[in-house]
């Protein structure tokens, strides 16, 4: 004779099997946690490589702790003085594999000449302070440097007149 079950053996498997479900849903959950935790402390010990290229002293691939900023990294490459470093993101995290390259500033030509000063062409650093081109220049003795002024040619042809005060 084939006899079904009662009311409270059925009631009794089905809580032994939700019992079961949620004993393996926790542990699977517990041990992804627990991966996912090892992956982050994996990723927050791995090195990270990068190459640097460009306007710095000493260019190459440098080995680095993963999450490290762009400053550090052009800590340890050394920008050169004619490095144009105005659009670098100082505070970019960088990753493994970037390739960095630090551009050269432009180069602008800039003539002297007057009274009081020998005619000269230098080339400098597009953004150089004013000051170094004034230490550059051969003034007479009696030049009266305190009052010194610059032309600067506009795109529509025509000139400013800029101080060159120190």
């Amino acid at each position: 004779m084939n006899r079904g079950l009662s009311d409270s053996e059925r009631f009794g498997a089905f809580f032994l099997c939700f019992v079961l479900c949620l004993l393996i849903f926790f542990t699977y959950t517990e041990s992804a946690n627990s991966l996912l935790l090892l992956e982050g402390k994996e990723l927050e010990n791995s090195k990270i490589k990068v190459y640097v290229e460009g306007e710095v002293v000493s260019p190459g691939f440098y080995e680095l702790d993963s999450g490290v900023l762009m400053e550090e990294l052009l800590r340890l490459a050394s920008p050169l003085p004619g490095a144009d470093l105005r659009k670098v993101r100082k505070n970019r995290r960088i990753y493994d594999g970037d390739k960095v390259f630090i551009p050269e500033l432009p180069l602008i030509e800039v003539q002297v000449g007057g009274p009081g000063v020998r005619s000269q062409v230098f080339v400098l650093y597009e953004g150089s302070p004013k000051s170094n081109l004034i230490d550059l220049c051969e003034f007479h003795p009696q030049a009266k440097i305190n009052s010194l002024k610059a032309k600067r040619p506009l795109k529509n042809g025509e000139y400013i007149h800029v101080s060159l005060k120190k």
